[in-house]
């Protein structure tokens, strides 16, 4: 079974002022997003054929 959104990601005033995190860091989501959209094409070929 897939995991939601709210068991991975948390939103919390007193971190990152209030930025989606990874829950249990201070790891911006954005940051996996932008570096999503930088990587080459192989890279994203190959995460969507490896869940």
């Amino acid at each position: 079974m897939p995991m939601r959104p709210q068991e991975l990601i948390t939103i919390n005033d007193q971190v990152l002022g209030g930025r989606p995190v990874f829950k249990g860091t201070r790891v911006p989501v954005e940051s996996l997003i932008w570096h999503l959209e930088k990587a080459p094409h192989w890279i994203l070929s190959w995460m969507i054929s490896h869940p």
